[in-house]
């Protein structure tokens, strides 16, 4: 289901707060990645997510991405996941660009 900036943001600050784990896909046309991490910085503008207190990726915010969250029966495994927020970049006829974040269960 499609969300606003605000309840994205809200659900943000929320697994922020919780130290959620987060599995975290990027999918590009000419890239595609997987890790899992924490986000340990947050503004409206931006987001910051952590892998291994190692590895970082700060995700600028426009006003023009759009958000979408799915409860678990919407993953690949619904018993290993709580529920994901889908950052949309860009939306064509052939391809979505996009970072999903899932929240792993404890």
């Amino acid at each position: 289901m499609n969300v606003d900036r605000d309840e994205a943001v809200s659900l943000l600050r929320k697994w922020m707060n919780e130290s959620a784990l987060l599995q975290c896909n990027l999918n590009l046309p000419i890239l595609s990645a997987f890790f899992r991490g924490k986000i340990f910085r947050l503004s409206d503008s931006e987001v910051g997510i952590v892998a291994d207190g190692v590895a970082e990726l700060a995700l600028s915010l426009p006003a023009f991405f759009s958000f979408r969250y799915d409860d678990a029966r919407r993953t690949d495994d619904p018993n290993a996941f709580e529920g994901m927020l889908w950052i949309v970049f860009r939306e064509g006829k052939d391809a979505t660009d996009y970072v999903s974040l899932a929240e792993l269960k404890k």
